[in-house]
This record gives structure tokens, sequence and C-alpha cells, in this order.
């Protein structure tokens, strides 16, 4: 059996091949080539060996050939060297597991045998730490190549799944904690967290800002909504995780200004962690948060969407305006 054509990498735009680099019976690149004893048709050996011991004819004019005599004999000088020129990449690389994108047909074998992404041969990876790849027939996420590039739940996958690598980066318009409205300068979707980077706190006497880790095992509901009008992240986190942040971002109790975040208080204003992104939401990032966080991560509505979040806004603004979140900007102001 041949090498694939498809898988030349050494100028494979321009590559022209020549006559007789072929096989007559796979129809591949000449693989230990020879030539057919009756007609000098170019064969692999393991082709000519198989055909010569069930049908010892030439697959092109149908002249015998002896099987014997044909492993003796070998293609011409000119066809010998461009095959000793050709550079393949193999069959199962994935620009992960496996990288080799160019080697001459003699190594071909010889990777094969010991290659880390044959199918069989790969050892188990942890999901949260492996790249995803997704079917391009029914969109299911697996950490694992698939086996012969077949999708263990549709059973197909007539082309290689697509690597989605971390941490996806994504610009945010600002972040609510609660009714704490604040900015930051990315979010960072990793394997295992949802990263926030520089998120200032509610304190007016300092300007530190800090990064935000919320990790899956962290998150009790998410859900998200894929409306243009609306590109919003709502997250609920567990009691311990809301407890550390009300402490480290001052929204709890000790609150100068009234501004809070608690998911167990009665208000659901001051429940939830909202994450306003600047883009809509794509498919593809919906199928990541549904394959991590599992039946935790649900769809809602826009105009479910926009009623939380007007609702969450609207007493922010109502705490900004009070003079209670002046005097703990401005010590000075009084009431009159």
């Amino acid at each position: 059996m041949g090498f694939d054509v498809s898988l030349i990498t050494t100028c494979a735009h321009k590559v022209v091949i020549p006559q007789g680099a072929k096989c007559c019976f796979c129809h591949l690149l000449l693989d230990t080539g020879v030539l057919l004893s009756g007609c000098h048709h170019s064969a692999c050996y393991t082709c000519m060996t198989e055909m010569g011991r069930h049908s010892p004819f030439c697959n092109i004019d149908g002249i015998v050939f002896d099987a014997s005599l044909s492993a003796t004999l070998r293609p011409n000088h000119l066809i010998f060297q461009w095959l000793l020129q050709v550079r393949v990449k193999c069959r199962w690389f994935d620009g992960y597991v496996c990288t080799v994108t160019s080697m001459p047909l003699d190594d071909v074998h010889r990777h094969e045998d010991s290659c880390p992404n044959r199918p069989g041969l790969r050892p188990p990876v942890d999901p949260l730490l492996a790249p995803m790849y997704r079917c391009r027939h029914c969109s299911s996420l697996s950490s694992y190549p698939y086996v012969g590039r077949l999708c263990g739940k549709c059973g197909l996958s007539s082309t290689p799944p697509t690597a989605m690598h971390f941490p996806i980066v994504l610009l945010v318009k600002y972040v609510m904690f609660g009714t704490f409205e604040t900015t930051i300068t990315a979010l960072e979707v990793r394997e295992d967290s949802i990263r926030m980077k520089r998120v200032a706190k509610n304190c007016p006497k300092t300007r530190f800002r800090s990064n935000i880790i919320i990790p899956f095992t962290g998150i009790h509901t998410l859900f998200y909504c894929t409306d243009p009008s609306l590109p919003v992240l709502f997250i609920q986190v567990t009691n311990e995780l809301s407890a550390k942040f009300r402490e480290h971002l001052s929204l709890g109790d000790q609150s100068p200004n009234g501004l809070k975040f608690d998911v167990t208080s009665n208000d659901s204003r001051e429940q939830y962690i909202i994450i306003m992104l600047n883009d809509r939401i794509k498919q593809t990032l919906v199928l990541i948060l549904k394959w991590i966080t599992g039946d935790h991560c649900l769809p809602m509505e826009a105009p479910e969407g926009w009623l939380l979040l007007n609702r969450a806004r609207s007493k922010s603004d109502s705490l900004r305006n009070s003079s209670q979140f002046y005097r703990s900007y401005y010590p000075c102001v009084t009431d009159l």
C-alpha cells in the first residue's frame, strides 16, 4: 500500500508527480517500488505480492506478470530520485500530539510504528488539560482525536476534527458583582476556570486592581444569552466562593457605599456575577462551557436577561446617586 498524495508537504501547491511514481494497483505513491515483469508498469512491492498470489494481471492493460521476477525490477533512476526528495506529513498529524510535518518516505513506517497519535496507542489524557476536538457533523466535543477519525456519537468524521486551544480571550464591556459595577481588561476562559484581569475593588481609597479566578467547580449555575443584542453571562457561584469575593472586593456588610454581592441574599439583584461582552456569544463558546460545566450551563432568553440586568443596574445607579455613596468617596460631604 502506497502513500497518500494529499500528505505531500514539499511544495504541495505546485508539485508535479512524474509518470510511473504511482502504483498501478492502489494509485498511491510507490512504497518500495517495483516494475511488473510483463508490461513494466510501476507498483508497490506489497501490492504486487498480494495481487500475484490471487490475480497476477496488470491493473492497466491486463498483462500477466511473474511476482518473483517483478520483485527484482526497480523503477528508473529519475523516479527513484524524485521519491527520495518527497517529504510528507504523518497521516495522524494533529498539531498537538503528533507534530511531524516533513519526513522522507523511507521514515514513514518507522514513525507510524511509534506515533503517539496512532489510533489505539495514544495514552489516556486529562480532558481539562488537553485541547478539545469538535466533530464537524454533530458538534460533540472530545479531548481525544477520534479513533480512526470517527466520532463516537454520530460515527462520522470525513474531515479532521477542529482543535480548540485554551485560553480563549474575550473582550468585556463591564462586569457586575451583584450591584457593584466595575471594569476589567480581559476575560480568559481556561480549562479549569474563568479568569478576570485587573478587577477594580469597591474601595475609593485605593487604585489597586487584582485578578479574579472563578473555578468551574465553584460555579453553581451559568446562564448565557446568544442574542446579538445581549451578549451576557450570568454566573451564580457557590457560597464559599461568594464569601471570598465579598471579602476581597469589600461587598459584604462592611461595604462603604451599600453595594453588595451575596448569593444567599433574598434580593436576586445581588446574587449574580454579570459579564457583559463586546461581541455576541458564539456557538463554539457555548459548546465549550456546556462540555466543562455540564448541566450547570443553561440558556437564557433575551427578555429575561434584560429584566435581570436592568434590575441590577437600576439598584446600582440608585445607590451610586445616594448621599451614602458620595460620603464614601468624599468624606467631607455632609447632608444639608
